[in-house]
């Protein structure tokens, strides 16, 4: 074993040991989920407990729990860990990441791509990218979840260059990246000023079949847009609204209050129905007399529409 690890490993006691009184003190674990079993320490209800105490978010309780698990002895569970990671993480507490960090590695779970991704993801949350990817060089089955995360990590940190490395190592890897991955990538493409790689990027997403995804397309036009190439967010923009993605850009527009792009958008639409009109109506109120005078001049039939949106605050 690393010196490094070997170190982590030995002091792993006694932070636990402090970990649990702190927890003590603070009373965390007085309160109990509704329909919960007793609190033993030990067994399949305490780590359930764990679980259920992690998706509400309530990560001093997760701490608490977990070390009264330990103190009686209770086997390590990998699927307990990513929750006690993720209290880590939410309680931006660094020392105790690594306290489980070492932990892991005691249990030589240092590969279990679950645990190891969990582990990732904390360390992202700290802007420690480095130590990251020396959890994620250790799994040995990635997944497109674990990837995620780290490329993540790297576009949250600004870390343009290696989110694309990345990328490029998914793929080598026969990863396919999904929809939240490739946004990701067109984006450090557009922070780096890389038009001719998210060209590339542009033609994976139609391979993918993400023309219909609003938030890559809007993501595409972005960088088009940041790398000069006028024509190219054109093309985008075109595109967005002959694949009926035009209503949702209005409503997306409008919702942003960017009511020049939505009613740029509203009126190069060849067809507009109901959700369009609702879509415009519904992006700033203060918008709604000029929204009248649009319809007297389509003469077009949208007061339920308008109505549904303003109630009496206008009339038509």
């Amino acid at each position: 074993m690393p010196e490094r690890s070997v170190a982590m490993v030995s002091a792993a006691g006694n932070l636990f040991d402090e970990m649990s009184r702190t927890c003590s003190e603070g009373g965390a674990g007085q309160r109990g989920l509704p329909g919960e079993a007793p609190r033993d320490g030990s067994g399949k209800s305490a780590s359930a407990a764990i679980v259920a105490l992690a998706h509400a978010r309530r990560h001093a309780e997760v701490v608490e729990l977990f070390c009264r698990m330990r103190r009686g002895g209770a086997p390590v569970s990998k699927f307990v860990l990513p929750s006690m990671l993720g209290a880590c993480a939410g309680l931006q507490n660094i020392r105790m990441l690594r306290t489980v960090h070492a932990l892991v590695i005691k249990c030589a779970l240092c590969q279990h791509v679950i645990v190891c991704t969990a582990l990732v993801d904390g360390y992202t949350d700290f802007g420690l990218m480095d130590d990251a990817r020396k959890v994620f060089d250790e799994i040995t089955d990635t997944n497109i979840v674990s990837w995620s995360v780290l490329i993540g990590g790297y576009v949250r940190s600004s870390r343009w260059e290696e989110a694309l490395d990345a990328f490029s190592a998914m793929g080598r890897a026969g990863v396919i990246p999904n929809d939240s991955v490739l946004v990701m990538a067109i984006q450090a493409c557009s922070a780096l000023g890389r038009l001719v790689h998210g060209k590339q990027l542009h033609a994976l997403a139609v391979v993918l079949g993400f023309e219909r995804n609003p938030t890559v397309w809007n993501c595409l036009m972005d960088m088009y847009g940041k790398c000069g190439d006028i024509d190219g967010c054109r093309m985008v923009f075109e595109m967005m609204i002959g694949r009926d993605q035009g209503s949702a850009l209005v409503d997306m527009y409008g919702k942003c209050s960017n009511m020049e792009l939505a009613r740029m958008v509203f009126d190069r639409m060849d067809e507009r129905n109901y959700v369009s009109w609702d879509a415009l109506l519904s992006g700033r109120q203060q918008d709604a007399e000029n929204v009248c005078t649009m319809i007297e001049e389509r003469n077009s039939y949208v007061l339920d529409a308008f109505s549904k949106v303003f109630r009496d605050d206008y009339l038509i």
